[in-house]
This record gives structure tokens, C-alpha cells and sequence, in this order.
């Protein structure tokens, strides 16, 4: 009798060797984010004598932040030009 599918045969346990994983080991905090890339306390010290270098030339010459990039007055030229609003021709 000659069995060639191999789904049918059932294949042997392979014994494998009990590891140490690391699956129950509780997880740590994780680090701040303003704490994430920095190397050591004096990176921390200059990165943030260069933040506040960079704001100070803004607040100098009162110049607009990136937030205050916006429109005002939201009236589109199209809807509002040539519309009489006076009298009795402002509806119809």
C-alpha cells in the first residue's frame, strides 16, 4: 500500500527545548516622548536652550507663529459680489 499525500500521513511531535522567553515578563514603563530621543541630561539642557532661542526670535520682532496662519473673514468673493441689499430686490 503506497500513501503519497502527505495530509493524510501524520506527521511525528517534534520535541523542542524548553526556553526562558521573555512572554511573562511584566512590560516597563515606557519613556517620555520629550525623554525618547535625547542621549543624556546635558543634550536635554542644550535641546531645550535651543527651543528657547528659536521662540525668543519670534517674540522679538512679534512676527505670527505657525498657528496663527489662517483667514480671518471667510467671505468668498464669488457669493458676495454684486448682491443689492437694499430695498425690496435683497430676496427673491
Amino acid at each position: 500500500m503506497h500513501e503519497t499525500r502527505s495530509r493524510s500521513l501524520n506527521r511525528p511531535e517534534v520535541k523542542r527545548k524548553r526556553e526562558d522567553s521573555e512572554g511573562n515578563v511584566r512590560s516597563s514603563s515606557k519613556v517620555p516622548r520629550d525623554q525618547s530621543g535625547v542621549r543624556d541630561v546635558t543634550m536635554a539642557k542644550k535641546a531645550r536652550k535651543i527651543n528657547k532661542v528659536s521662540q525668543r526670535k519670534m517674540n522679538l520682532g512679534a512676527k505670527t507663529g505657525e498657528s496663527d496662519r489662517r483667514i480671518f473673514v471667510k467671505k468668498p468673493k464669488h457669493l458676495f459680489s454684486g448682491k443689492r441689499s437694499t430695498g425690496k430686490t435683497d430676496r427673491r
